[in-house]
């Protein structure tokens, strides 16, 4: 529940909400193993839409696997690494799609940092069915997402004072950061913004949740921020000294980020080597507090299903000797 809002004032800009919401309630999660997986197909992220589940795998010439909602353990499609810059090389999924709306049994991928592409999985192995370069510079970078105008996206490396830019062809790149206060103090810290990002473009919102800061901030489609949320009862923000973030010791916050048209869910760690069971904070895209889950274990990455009925969730097996995917009903 929220403990604390207020509003800022921003000069001529739209108020600024202010919001600490606290981890002490959570509701457990009863966890049910969805699927096991070995070191030979260790998944690196995964995807939920209408129909089916979508798993990139970390290693092998495997690169993407599709099954049915329904059956874990039937492969329908794959996508094979291929030599060839024409060819697939390493792939992750694109996190937002107006633009190009994936077509029936497509779905839009980014191929070795380098471009757009639409993958029918309807064949075995998938088909390209769309290719589209990525614009110049944007290659280091994650969640991707197309809007009709614009693409916005996440620096990989954290670029100084830069959580999020969009670009337009006409205008270039716009670098977006946080309040000012927190701008001036991690100016020069390579690193310290690093967060995943979601943009809802109906509801005119982009969230951000950040690795080394206990903080949720929503923005509107400028950049302007319009809430910013500190998760936890204390604020955690990361030493600087000589401008760098000691990411082995540094406490790691946020570490994935999944939405529906409905909620955003908010994927928290709280330990300084991702070994805590995890909780999953959930918003509204307003920016209000919808509850906090709690599970028994190391979540490593998240995906919804489009509804809000259940959630997948990658987390290394007890023995460590591999991986299981989860779910939990919602």
């Amino acid at each position: 529940m929220c403990l604390l809002s207020f509003a800022i004032s921003c000069g001529e800009k739209e108020k600024e909400i202010v919001s600490v919401v606290s981890l002490a309630e959570s509701e457990p999660l009863v966890t049910h193993v969805w699927k096991e997986n070995s070191l030979a197909s260790y998944s690196k992220d995964l995807f939920v839409t209408d129909s089916h589940h979508f798993f990139l795998d970390a290693l092998g010439d495997t690169l993407l696997r599709v099954y049915p909602k329904d059956d874990p353990m039937t492969l329908t499609s794959y996508a094979l690494k291929e030599e060839g810059a024409s060819m697939l090389q390493s792939l992750e999924f694109v996190k937002g799609n107006s633009r190009y709306p994936n077509s029936d049994k497509g779905l839009w991928l980014v191929n070795g940092k380098r471009e757009f592409v639409e993958l029918s999985y309807e064949a075995s192995p998938v088909e390209i069915l769309n290719r589209i370069p990525l614009p110049a510079r944007a290659g280091r970078s994650f969640d991707y997402h197309l809007a009709e105008e614009e693409m916005y996206s996440v620096p990989s490396f954290g670029d100084e004072k830069t959580a999020f830019y969009f670009f337009h062809p006409d205008s270039g790149y716009y670098r977006v950061g946080m309040d000012d206060s927190t701008n001036q103090q991690y100016q020069r810290t390579r690193n310290a913004y690093l967060n995943n990002m979601k943009v809802n473009e109906s509801e005119a919102t982009i969230v951000c949740a950040f690795r080394f800061f206990n903080r949720v901030v929503f923005y509107d489609m400028r950049g302007t921020i319009k809430q910013r949320i500190t998760v936890g009862e204390e604020a955690i923000m990361p030493d600087n000294p000589n401008n760098t973030i000691n990411m082995k010791e540094a406490t790691k916050c946020f570490i994935h980020l999944a939405a529906t048209d409905q909620y955003v869910y908010c994927l928290y760690d709280g330990s300084t080597d991702y070994s805590a069971p995890s909780r999953i904070v959930i918003f509204d895209w307003k920016g209000n507090h919808h509850k906090t889950l709690q599970t028994d274990r190391s979540l490593k990455k998240i995906a919804v299903d489009p509804t809000d009925q259940y959630i997948l969730a990658l987390t290394p097996s007890e023995n460590n000797e591999g991986q299981e995917v989860v779910r939990y009903e919602l």
